[in-house]
């Protein structure tokens, strides 16, 4: 029986291991036994120091030995005596990662391995690796596929993937059987590749951080240095065992830059093999892995739809079914209304989605006609993503949504903890991907890639619809033509901002804010926005997506709002719950790039040779308000002119502990 590629690669990867184990043993062995050096007798030391003599500067911390240091006069340890601490890798993570062989396409001759076919790509593989860079929907039209924890068969649904240059290739390896394809005969599988041209690939017209071109068009990885999205071989079996259980809420925790969500996604990617529906929780407020910072939400998968999700976040819109607007990037200024929010969603589906009789219970949460199975009971899997703050605070927060949500599963991604799975760049694999020659984008500029990138959605992923999501970036936002809604007709909901409601309209405008169903409540007669303003203080049911506040027209009681939420879908929402519409402020900070024009973008960027366009959006640049250009911001500004940040990472020395 012909074995897989994955299982030759963990073979190879086994056999590595138990490979380094023997050389380190042949090489204390074969090295001469060192003669311990005689030492010499010390005098005993006194408190004081002699006349003359300079006394002798105390160790620092760093120079401080500590209980597992080994003493220079001992014999060096093998491998098997190297106690397992955070400062002593294991010989297991002294393994280099051997990248598996890479597809190479061969459009001609007796090794032909792609078609090319009406505008798609067709790729037979056998033992190697395929990876796929850009944006595009992969069908397996023969074989069977692993992509990203997902299984890809002739009877799967499409997996869409939107791989930038700045996000890790997608990995395609085939099981192992020969095939019978008409085009491509005597392959294991045959992969089609089909383009797509959503307008995400034009994002770089409004905001440079992802690069000049970062959806190239689609292309096929041939350089092995380029990392990719791989499960290490140390994550492998809890991710197994997660297809196995009978029930499974699994929670995903660890601090920054541990490989969460990339453990997420193929926990999720693990589950929809075996379950039609999946939830995936996010409580990361900062960077959530399905929209835009600020909120926490409940989304649910349908494998009969969908095979899986892959690219960043900031390309991966969707509606969810349930959630709610905290407004911030940290949970720190309020813990208490975050852990509502979050023993709300808990509770929403504790209640309602956990067990279920009939698909068409959770059909009707998504809003989709899809066809329902017949009845009969199950358990819906559920994928918790956490924040990446695991001190203090946030490890309490943490703690408490465990507690609310009873997980059967907890994935700790510390490599420094006993029993936690090692963290992804301290695998072999992930370490392979370090070393890879790619750009890389910060929190700050993720954050500011999803805001523009929900902000100029004209169609967001729909669970239940229609799952591709399209842009428009052609069009800057100042261009845009916004709704105009009636703050006491429009808005039952009422206005939530959190300043003195003499400042509140200041506040708003040009702010981003959060969409909310609220229960109307009465308010007094008089002032509209006095009377919005009091609807606003009863507690929003769930939110529905962001906005933003394009205009306040304080005469005629009007908002001038931008958002990608159609208001056929915002009726049906709020229909459903009972609710009216209400408008949240929030702390969140709105990109500079979506204050310009295509004109000032350029300026910005140094595009032009000439002197920069007097006028931004009709308007001359001196009149455009909450914009300072460059040239403005002279040393002799008034205190409190320049943009005001905070640093959390000094201390006094007193503050300092000793």
């Amino acid at each position: 029986m012909q074995k897989s590629a994955l299982a030759v690669r963990r073979e190879r990867a086994a056999a590595a291991r138990a490979a380094v184990v023997p050389e380190r043993v042949e090489e204390a062995a074969a090295a001469p036994a060192t003669p311990e050096p005689r030492r010499k007798a010390k005098k005993k030391r006194t408190d004081e120091p002699k006349k003359g003599e300079a006394r002798e500067a105390p160790r620092t911390p760093r120079e401080t030995p500590r209980k597992d240091e080994a003493r220079k006069d001992e014999a060096p340890r093998t491998p098997h005596d190297v106690p397992r601490t955070p400062s002593t890798p294991t010989h297991a993570e002294t393994v280099q990662y051997v990248p598996p062989r890479l597809y190479a396409p061969d459009y001609k001759g007796s090794h032909k391995n792609c078609v090319r076919s009406d505008g798609t790509l067709l790729c037979g593989l056998r033992d190697e690796a395929l990876l796929v860079r850009g944006q595009c929907t992969i069908h397996v039209e023969e074989g069977r596929v692993y992509a990203a924890g997902a299984v890809l068969t002739p009877d799967t649904p499409p997996l869409v993937a939107y791989v930038p240059s700045v996000h890790p290739a997608l990995e395609l390896i085939a099981d192992a059987a020969v095939g019978t394809h008409a085009a491509l005969p005597g392959f294991a599988a045959v992969v089609r590749l089909t383009p797509l041209s959503t307008g995400i690939e034009h994002v770089a017209r409004v905001c440079p951080v992802a690069g000049p071109d970062p959806f190239a068009e689609l292309w096929i990885v041939t350089d092995a240095a380029q990392d990719a999205v791989r499960t290490p071989d140390e994550w492998a079996p809890a991710l197994d065992a997660l297809t196995d259980a009978d029930d499974c809420i699994a929670l995903v925790r660890g601090a920054k830059n541990t490989g969460k969500s990339t453990f997420a996604h193929l926990a999720l990617h693990h589950l929809l093999r075996t379950h039609r529906f999946v939830a995936f929780l996010d409580l990361d407020v900062g960077q959530p892995e399905f929209g835009p910072p600020g909120f926490v939400s409940l989304h649910i998968f349908d494998a009969s739809a969908e095979a899986g999700v892959v690219g960043p976040a900031w390309a991966l819109p969707r509606i969810a079914v349930r959630a709610h607007f905290y407004g911030d990037v940290s949970p720190r200024e309020d813990p208490a209304r975050y852990a509502a929010y979050v023993a709300d969603l808990a509770e929403f589906f504790r209640t309602e989605l956990h067990y279920y009789r009939d698909d068409r219970a959770v059909l009707g949460h998504m809003h989709s006609d899809a066809p329902a199975r017949p009845k009969q009971e199950r358990r819906m899997p559920l994928v918790v993503n956490t924040h990446g703050w695991n001190k203090g605070l946030g490890a309490d927060l943490v703690h408490q949504a465990a507690e609310r949500l009873q997980p059967t599963h907890v994935f700790e991604l510390d490599s420094r903890e006993a029993g936690a799975l090692a963290a992804f760049g301290d695998t072999p694999c992930g370490r392979h991907a370090a070393q890879a020659r790619r750009r890389r984008i910060n929190a700050a500029e993720a954050r500011t890639l999803a805001t523009l990138s929900y902000l100029h959605a004209t169609h967001l992923a729909t669970p239940g619809g229609a799952l591709l999501g399209r842009w428009d970036f052609f069009t800057p936002l100042v261009a845009q033509r916004p709704w105009v809604v009636d703050v006491a007709e429009g808005l039952p909901g009422g206005l939530e901002v959190h300043v003195d409601p003499s400042l509140a309209l200041h506040a708003l405008n040009g702010a981003l804010v959060g969409l909310v169903a609220r229960t109307p409540g009465e308010a007094p007669d008089g002032d509209v926005w006095h009377a919005a303003l009091q609807r606003g203080a009863q507690p929003a049911v769930h939110a529905l997506g962001l906005a933003l506040v394009r205009g306040v027209d304080r005469d005629r009681g009007v908002l001038h709002l931008l958002t990608p939420l159609a208001p056929a879908l915002l009726a049906t929402r709020l229909e459903a719950s009972c609710a009216a519409l209400g408008v949240v402020h929030s702390a969140l900070e709105l990109p500079i790039w979506a204050s310009l024009d295509a004109a000032a973008y350029a300026d910005v960027l140094q595009q032009r040779d000439a002197d920069p366009v007097p006028m931004l959006a009709g308007m001359a640049r001196a009149d455009v308000p909450y914009l300072a250009f460059p040239t403005e911001l002279l040393a002799s500004d008034a205190i409190g002119a320049r943009p005001r940040k905070v640093r959390r990472n000094l201390m006094r020395r007193a503050q300092i502990p000793s």
